[in-house]
């Protein structure tokens, strides 16, 4: 096989230099299509690779081969041809390949004896969508191959976009060009022998030049290392936000400052490839991560990879929804609560509850411990409850909220305690001259005072105005009051004014809501000053009344009460204040100059309070009493009514005074029975006396116990009593003892 080989190049050999000599004297010729052919086109225009002209038919022809070049493609044993076509002159028109096929175009000069052979070379390079076409080199240059080889450095790809491919030039003249696609690596080229290479080129597939190296090549020489492709390069990733650490999520988002790249990422630790995941929306970071990036663009060589690491350091984190825990109040002995609501996250730990500071027993926890759920606590409610021993103005403690690695959450807790407002029960121990008095003990009290009393004066038939005020500017208001025994709705209750002595009353003032037993309703010109407001019930801008005007109590259009002399518009109330003597128990429709005591201009001392009670303390009163709640009065006077309210105390600390509680004492053996000097008497199991509409009465029986307690009408007066035995009655003041 080797001889065959040997003899069939030497014949080869003879052939092309008879060709050489031959060719010389033709005036054949080989014009190239000047730019690159489109090989996937269907017109034969489209196709046409070279036009020859003055060859004789079977001079030229050409064969499409499938396969790698081999530098003698006609010796039909080594290779395949797809086709051969004979052709003397006019257009090369190359059939239309599909687009898988790879093929080389290669041009004979002469028949298809192999030893006739004159002339041959490859015309094309490697096919992918387009190429370039190559000058034939002269048929005097060829005689037998040589290689060049080399190391590209460039990784571009070289289908239909970035591939490369060398080429070997002796001149301006192509010589030859790579056999493969280049991509990264040794290369190798086949010239003919006895041509000088002067230059090598990198080209791309749309003929860009990428790289040339110069030199002078003239058999088989190692071209070198050519440099790495010098396509434009991707710009690299940049991530935002920037990598760091973060204590809480983060949304990761990267761009290129290359307009249209493709970015692709990792988050496995592995640089990205073509394959790896198109970034298009935000990554979502929850833990810590390292994010590494890599932007591809047609006809680009990739970017570097960028990378970043986001370090997620997620802090356990305790919150109270509640600014502040508000301060409490209660009497010692009572409790009072407040409630905040805590959530946390991120835990790692359960939450701990703690008080703790002088006062921190008095606080008390619904729960000393907060489980949490995957690290989270929600809308969870803690009740405080403030329970104190003794009265303060200030106890006070700290609530500590804590979890391991969180921030200790703080609350500050504060009460104040007062004492309870005791309550007086009845008497006991009755006597002639004495009783003992009664209370229920308070909680956190020492001491308590007890006051012992007698009260003189009538219990009032209506209501009616206890106070006028006519001061400086608009210093004005009226004062109303409530003796009657029992408390009084104001629904259709109202002032009028008679303005400047008319005798016609002006718009209504009404009052509303309910004014109790032995208290005053204040109503007030709407710009007097501080003083008078604070002790106001209502203000009114019609309270206009300026020393003579009269001002009417009304119940609906009923006049009750009056101050002021109707109808005269002298300056009778002008700058000063009238308060009605304590003895006036009745409304009056006529002014009585006599029933009020006059006090100077803008004197407010007494408003806010009225009575028609005089109160008259025992001898002693008031008791202290420690360690009791009982105490024993004596030197009293026998059958005569008494009061006592009892206060708690412990040290500056003063309860509310107590109800009052009332005791008579019992008849003594000397006393005469007052009968007849009260006309009070007993008939028919029923008890008769005269008195006054609105007076009240009341009916004890031999112990001192209340049996009876009622309003009397005008007049004569009988009052059933479904008791037998000896009876203590008063009506009003009087006092009186019978027998039913």
């Amino acid at each position: 096989m080797k001889k065959i080989t040997f003899f069939r190049n030497l014949i080869v050999l003879v052939a092309l230099l008879v060709g050489s000599g031959s060719a010389m004297g033709q005036t054949a010729s080989v014009t190239l299509r000047p730019s690159h052919i489109d090989l996937s086109a269907t017109t034969s225009e489209s196709a046409v690779l070279m036009t020859l002209s003055g060859y004789s038919s079977n001079d030229a022809r050409y064969r499409l081969y499938n396969g790698s070049y081999q530098y003698n493609p006609w010796n039909e044993d080594t290779d395949t041809y797809v086709s051969a076509t004979s052709y003397g002159s006019g257009p090369l028109v190359l059939g239309t390949p599909t687009s898988s096929t790879t093929f080389w175009i290669l041009f004979q000069r002469g028949n298809n004896n192999a030893t006739a052979v004159s002339y041959r070379d490859r015309l094309g390079t490697e096919y992918s969508a387009n190429y370039q076409t190559v000058a034939l080199p002269s048929a005097t240059s060829i005689t037998s191959p040589y290689t060049l080889s080399g190391t590209f450095d460039g990784t571009a790809e070289f289908n239909k976009s970035t591939k490369h491919v060398a080429l070997a030039f002796n001149g301006s003249t192509l010589v030859s060009a790579s056999s493969t696609a280049l991509t990264s690596g040794a290369f190798s080229i086949v010239c003919p022998s006895g041509v000088t290479i002067d230059k090598v080129e990198i080209r791309s597939v749309t003929n860009n030049v990428i790289t040339t190296v110069t030199g002078s090549w003239s058999s088989t020489t190692n071209i070198g290392t050519i440099p790495s492709s010098s396509n434009p390069t991707v710009a690299t990733p940049t991530f935002s936000p920037e990598a760091g650490t973060y204590y809480s999520d983060q949304n990761v988002t990267i761009s290129t400052e290359t307009a249209g790249a493709t970015i692709r990422y990792t988050t496995n630790g592995n640089d990205p490839d073509e394959t790896s995941t198109i970034f298009s929306i935000p990554i979502a970071v929850s833990a810590t991560t390292t994010i590494k990036a890599k932007a591809f663009k047609t006809d680009m060589d990739p970017s570097d990879v960028a990378s970043a690491t986001y370090t997620i350091v997620k802090t356990p984190t305790i919150t109270v929804t509640e600014p502040t825990v508000p301060a409490m109040s209660i009497a010692v002995g009572g409790t009072d609560t407040e409630t905040i609501t805590v959530n946390a996250s991120n835990l790692t730990g359960n939450i701990t509850l703690a008080v703790t500071g002088d006062d921190a027993d008095l606080f008390t926890l619904s729960t000393y411990t907060l489980a949490h759920s995957s690290g989270s606590v929600s809308n969870q409610s803690v009740t405080i409850t403030y329970t104190p021993d003794a009265p303060a103005t200030s106890h006070t403690a700290t609530l500590t909220l804590s979890s391991p690695g969180a921030e200790n959450v703080v609350k500050e807790l504060s009460g104040t305690a007062t004492l309870a407002k005791p309550t007086a029960t009845d008497a006991t121990g009755i006597s002639p001259s004495g009783f003992t008095a009664n209370w229920d003990a308070v909680p956190g009290a020492t001491s308590y005072e007890l006051d012992v009393y007698k009260k003189q004066g009538s219990v009032a038939t209506g209501l009616f105005i206890s106070e006028y005020i006519e001061g400086s500017s608009n210093n004005k208001a009226i004062e109303i009051f409530n003796g009657t025994g029992s408390s009084v709705d104001l629904t259709g209750y109202n002032l009028k004014v008679y303005v400047n002595g008319s005798v016609t009353p002006g718009s209504a003032i009404n009052l509303s809501g309910t004014l109790a037993n032995q208290s005053v309703y204040v109503v007030a010109n709407s710009s007097a000053n501080a003083t008078i407001l604070a002790k106001a019930n209502i203000t009114s801008g019609s309270l206009t009344h300026n020393g003579n005007d009269a001002v009417g109590l009304f119940n609906g259009t009923t006049l009750l009460d009056v101050v002021g002399p109707i109808g005269d518009a002298s300056n009778w109330g002008l700058d000063m204040t009238l308060i009605r003597k304590s003895s006036v128990t009745s409304p009056v429709t006529t002014y009585d100059v006599n029933e009020w005591n006059q006090e100077s201009n803008d004197y407010v001392l007494n408003l806010g309070s009225h009575s028609t009670i005089t109160i008259t303390p025992v001898s002693g009163s008031p008791f202290t009493v420690t360690g009791e709640t009982s105490k024993a009065i004596t030197g009293l006077t026998a059958s005569t009514q008494y009061f006592y309210t009892i206060k708690a105390i412990n040290g500056s600390f003063e309860s509310l005074v107590s109800e009052e509680e009332t005791v008579t004492t019992s008849f003594g053996t000397s006393t005469d029975n007052p009968s007849s000097l009260t006309s009070i008497y007993a008939h028919n199991a029923k008890i008769h006396f005269a008195a006054t509409a609105g007076e009240k009465v009341e009916v004890y029986n031999a112990v001192g116990q209340k049996i009876i307690s009622t309003l009397a009408t005008d007049g004569q007066n009988e009052l059933p009593v479904n008791a037998k035995g000896v009876m203590i009655v008063k009506v009003g003041s009087r006092l009186a003892k019978v027998i039913l």
